[in-house]
């Protein structure tokens, strides 16, 4: 069952109070923003005057705030000019997981750079929330990611048998109590991927429909909303 547990018309409604009145019963101290379709228009080269009120406010409000995106080349080297230290804590690539590998490989649905932002900042899924427009790449990651270090996941036996090395294919998307939230946003502008575009974006529409999540802007609600009034966890035990 591929849901978010919140979802939002726009990125600005995504508050620790706008959490809180949607039902969010954790404390929100850390967001971790996917970049293009969410914070801005896909590949553009400014943040709107809008979004980059709303990140300065949720800093004034001591929201922890971070980048995950799957940007690569000189996309990447721009979100460090777009995401300067004084706005967001820190921002995360693929290359900066992979050192000298394939960076592909950590690439969300992969929860690595999720689980690098987590371990390094101390962060517990209870206080983390993810938030993209993308339902196959960002709720995922965020499904599949508990952000705490190799040994505890051999010591509770989440990896598969044979594993030796961290692989982060391998997790299952097991929902637990300190998996992250995710809130999964209307897209910002019509520009895309072509691969997204012609591959992944019919395949999530479908998804959506399915499971009765909004796919055009206008769907979306203007708040944070649940998109289903069962918790995560009931929603887990009921669908295995």
């Amino acid at each position: 069952m591929i849901k978010p547990d919140f979802i939002a018309g726009k990125v600005e409604s995504v508050t620790p109070n706008g959490l809180k009145y949607a039902g969010y019963t954790g404390q929100m101290h850390a967001a971790i923003y996917d970049v293009d379709g969410t914070l801005m228009p896909y590949h553009t080269h400014e943040l709107s005057s809008a979004v980059l009120t709303y990140l300065h406010e949720m800093g004034e409000q001591g929201v922890r705030l971070f980048v995950a995106s799957n940007s690569y080349g000189g996309r990447a080297d721009e979100l460090n000019e777009l995401f300067p230290a004084e706005l967001v804590e820190r921002v995360v690539t693929p290359r900066d997981i992979a050192g000298e590998g394939d960076p592909r490989k950590f690439r969300k649905p992969s929860p690595a750079m999720l689980n690098e932002i987590m371990r390094e900042a101390q962060l517990t899924g209870s206080e983390t929330v993810v938030v993209g427009d993308q339902l196959l790449k960002d709720v995922v990651a965020a499904r599949r990611s508990h952000g705490v270090p190799l040994k505890q996941y051999v010591t509770c036996g989440w990896i598969k048998k044979g594993v030796t090395m961290i692989d982060p294919n391998v997790f299952e998307p097991t929902i637990t109590p300190e998996t992250p939230q995710s809130v999964l946003v209307s897209r910002l502008g019509r520009e895309d991927h072509p691969v997204v575009r012609l591959f992944q974006r019919p395949a999530e529409a479908a998804i959506r429909a399915v499971n009765h999540l909004p796919l055009l802007p206008s769907n979306f609600p203007d708040n944070v909303e649940m998109p289903s009034s069962m918790s995560r966890l009931e929603e887990a035990v009921y669908y295995q």
